[in-house]
């Protein structure tokens, strides 16, 4: 039933893919009841700079896509290329992110977190390290 918690109505058997178990989700659910873990759909890193200085790559999420569980070895900086929502997967728990197309952010080497493409669009952004 609609908005009942996933748990009790998953439309698939816990399944094991290359990066770990993942539920198969009901389209109509609401985002409060989907898993942490939407898919087993891998975000695509394009390093376009690598040097002794910075590292920067661009991201591409398809619709569900993550990057896996991660911790950041430098500061860095992000530049959304599009709009829209991602979930954060932390230590303290999940928090969904509006990011808007060429507002960047930054943040300091040790986070650890998994990055989740919520929204029905693709979604890329940059992300420049700053080593």
């Amino acid at each position: 039933m609609r908005g009942e918690p996933l748990a009790r109505h998953a439309r698939g058997p816990l399944r094991f893919g290359v990066s770990g178990p993942y539920l198969r989700v009901d389209p109509l659910d609401s985002e409060e009841t989907r898993p942490e873990r939407i898919a087993d759909v891998k975000a695509v890193p394009a390093v376009q700079i690598k040097n002794e200085r910075v590292i920067v790559t661009e991201w591409t999420f398809a619709p569900h896509a993550e990057t896996g569980q991660h911790v950041h070895a430098f500061d860095y900086v992000v530049v959304p290329l599009t709009s829209g929502t991602l979930r954060l997967v932390e230590p303290e728990g999940s928090r969904d992110v509006q990011l808007t197309a060429g507002v960047s952010y930054s943040r300091p080497a040790g986070v650890s977190h998994n990055v989740i493409n919520i929204n029905a669009h693709e979604f890329r952004f940059l992300e420049i390290e700053l080593m």
